[in-house]
């Protein structure tokens, strides 16, 4: 029962880690045909809270729901936030960005997550499956392009949502259908590819472990200090420090997860990861220069065996892993830069 508990409690830690990213490091610098805009100020550390609108999930769940709409709209950006009781509250500085470089964003909250409802049962940041995130995200994604028929419609991820976003890029292809339920590109910020080795327990410990959930989905899993490495997400401590402050992130914090939710992450993680090769959309991915929450390599593989013929992997110098919540240059330049490349593609 000893050994047992420990494999628990590192399980535990591994879904933590995947939700708020996991470690290394990767160098470069930022290109000089692309600049931050003049001005921009991440000071006012604004996480906002409920918003006006909703809409219905896969399964009927209500999703809160956030738009930055411009004046004249040259394309579109579907956005998909990490986890860890990350939300779209916290997008306000990116979500202005694009809209004002004519882009509407669209974000809503997962289910479970922010001020989103929670699936059957009322567990708050708890998902069931991978699947019903990809599902949930494939018809919002839809609805969108329902909405502005005419435009370019592209998908914006962080962390986690990263994950969620390769694995719904995965679903779709090989379902080979024409029904507009693929982006016209793809971007990945800070995205969460693979746990690290190290940090996982031996594969026979896994898979008793992925026995054990069928049987006990709801299993709560040892506790752990959620906001002992929280900060090293952050260029900007301010912003870690928002972050601290939020009800719903606060919220996250307090509730463990669950045994059936751990085990569908990393087997859906070992899956889509031996997959990646077979990626055939647009996508470009941001990686901060300060990265200490994801496994740098695996994204690098990603870039690498993708069969996409339009990819790029951007190592923005100076940030850390959650970009549009770094200091105001960082983001104001990775904005930029997305803009760019989705106005490039519109």
């Amino acid at each position: 029962m000893k050994h047992l508990g420990k494999m628990f409690h590192r399980l535990f830690l591994i879904a933590i880690m995947i939700a708020s990213g996991l470690a290394t490091n990767g160098t470069a610098s930022v290109p000089d045909n692309c600049t931050p805009s003049e001005g921009s100020s991440c000071q006012a550390y604004t996480v906002l809270g409920r918003p006006e609108e909703f809409t219905t999930s896969s399964t009927g769940v209500k999703l809160a729901v956030r738009r930055w709409i411009p004046e004249e709209i040259k394309s579109v950006v579907v956005f998909h936030h990490g986890a860890a009781g990350w939300h779209t509250g916290c997008s306000e500085i990116m979500g202005n960005a694009l809209r004002n470089a004519g882009i509407a964003v669209i974000a809503y909250d997962t289910v479970g997550s922010g001020y989103s409802d929670a699936l059957q049962g009322g567990m708050r940041n708890y998902f069931d499956s991978i699947d019903t995130l990809t599902a949930d995200f494939t018809k919002i994604l839809r609805d969108v392009r329902s909405e502005y028929p005419e435009k370019k419609v592209f998908a914006l991820g962080e962390s986690f949502g990263c994950m969620v976003l390769l694995t719904q890029i995965l679903q779709e292809q090989e379902n080979g259908k024409e029904d507009g339920s693929l982006a016209d590109g793809y971007i990945f910020s800070g995205p969460v590819v693979k746990v690290l080795p190290e940090m996982l327990p031996p594969k026979p410990v896994i898979k008793v472990l992925n026995f054990v959930s069928r049987f006990f989905p709801l299993l709560k899993m040892p506790g752990t200090d959620f906001f002992s490495t929280f900060d090293l997400a952050f260029g900007d401590k301010g912003w870690a420090q928002a972050g601290r402050n939020d009800p719903m992130i606060q919220e996250a914090a307090t509730i463990p997860p669950r045994l059936g939710m751990a085990a569908s992450i990393l087997t859906n993680m070992d899956k889509m990861y031996d997959s990646l090769g077979d990626i055939r959309v647009p996508f470009k991915i941001f990686l901060g220069e300060n990265e200490s929450r994801v496994d740098v390599s695996a994204v690098k593989h990603l870039a690498r065996v993708a069969k996409s013929t339009d990819k790029e992997i951007e190592i923005v110098e100076g940030g850390f892993h959650q970009l549009f919540q770094d200091r105001a240059n960082v983001t104001a330049f990775v904005c930029d830069c997305i803009a760019a490349w989705i106005s490039a593609r519109s």
